[in-house]
């Protein structure tokens, strides 16, 4: 279906807006709940020291030191 270009934005839009949908439903029937975080550069964050490391998106991996933490 997302391959018909005409369609595909508005296919993909009801996908999303099912998939939060959902994961807030399940999440309140756990007694949890999801909190929504702008993805502006959070993958040049370190998960492990915090760091912000600017990298161009050609970058997969990040090392971190030790000497940092």
């Amino acid at each position: 279906m997302v391959q018909n270009h005409n369609l595909a934005k508005s296919i993909s839009d009801v996908f999303w807006s099912k998939l939060v949908n959902n994961c807030i439903y399940k999440a309140e029937n756990a007694g949890k709940y999801i909190e929504f975080v702008n993805p502006m550069g959070t993958s040049q964050i370190c998960s492990s020291c915090g760091v912000v490391i600017k990298k161009d998106l050609s970058v997969r991996l990040h090392r971190y030191r030790l000497d940092l933490i």
